[in-house]
């Protein structure tokens, strides 16, 4: 595939009948490059790489902090496990209010609620696929 087809193609995406798009080509001819250039300013599109994460709710992570400019949850999800960890310090049953806490800060879950909240269409562009990590369950995130 050829970079300036990609940007054909990524421009008139809001005219395509396809819900998911696949670019397949030799490392290096442009693909990321071409991408970038049309949907850098565009505020309705993230990108993400695969590149480094180990587990679906990193996906979901870094997607719900790219479309909803949401700088602070990694701040509370580090905070979270902190307060988890030291209280199972003190109980058995902190486990338990750890298994609590992080369902209410689950990212699948926090993806589903904001993205019900758009009135306008969203691109994710996921980059790197075939760095994906064999911790990661494809089918889960594109389904």
């Amino acid at each position: 595939m050829e970079a300036g087809r990609i940007k054909d193609i990524v421009g008139g995406l809001d005219k395509l009948p396809y819900r998911c798009i696949m670019f397949d080509g030799a490392w290096g001819i442009g693909k990321t490059y071409a991408i970038d250039e049309v949907l850098d300013e565009q505020k309705n599109c993230c990108k993400i790489s695969m590149f480094g994460l180990q587990n679906s709710q990193q996906i979901y992570h870094e997607i719900i902090c790219r479309l909803t400019r949401w700088k602070r949850l990694p701040d509370i999800s580090k905070k979270a496990d902190k307060l988890s960890n030291h209280l199972s310090q003190f109980s058995d049953k902190a486990d338990a209010a750890k298994e609590l806490l992080y369902g209410f800060i689950d990212a699948k879950e926090l993806f589903v609620t904001f993205s019900r909240g758009f009135r306008t269409w969203h691109y994710i562009v996921i980059d790197d696929l075939e760095r994906t990590s064999s911790n990661i369950n494809l089918e889960e995130i594109m389904g």
